[in-house]
């Protein structure tokens, strides 16, 4: 019986069974009949500024309409509307006492208005933001 195997030989039968990355890019490549294409670096572009008419105020009447709806005093529903390169800023104020009712429960109120408004801020081709300002100095009775 003879063995084929040499305890001092520092070959391995198996060393042509290793295969650099390069070599598998090669073999994929032969078989896949493309050639590699190298990985991109994702860049993105800083957005271009939305043009925004400053005239449409639909945004803003749409707030004011809804808000005065929801609060106890309509009267003191304050709606401010700001054109920059980011879009449009609504700035929101109401009385002390209808903050709550504004915000809703968890948020609730204020998200479901804000959503309404990236709607209609698609619509105009204008992202709308709306934030809302606290009243303050005044006590709730």
């Amino acid at each position: 019986m003879t063995d084929d195997t040499n305890p001092t030989d520092d070959t391995n039968p198996n060393d042509d069974a290793i295969v650099t990355d390069e070599e598998v890019a090669a073999i994929n490549e032969e078989e896949s009949g493309m050639a590699a294409v190298a990985p991109v670096e994702a860049s993105t572009p800083s957005p271009a500024p939305i043009p925004v008419d400053p005239n449409n105020t639909a945004d803003q009447e749409f707030v004011e309409f809804v808000v005065k709806q929801i609060v106890e005093n309509p009267d003191e529903v304050v709606v401010e509307r700001v054109v920059d390169e980011m879009g449009v800023l609504l700035t929101l104020k109401v009385a002390k006492d209808d903050m709550g009712k504004i915000i809703g429960k968890s948020g609730q109120t204020a998200k479901a208005i804000r959503i309404l408004l990236r709607i209609i801020g698609s619509k105009n081709n204008s992202r709308v933001n709306l934030k809302i300002v606290e009243p303050e100095g005044e006590d709730v009775v």
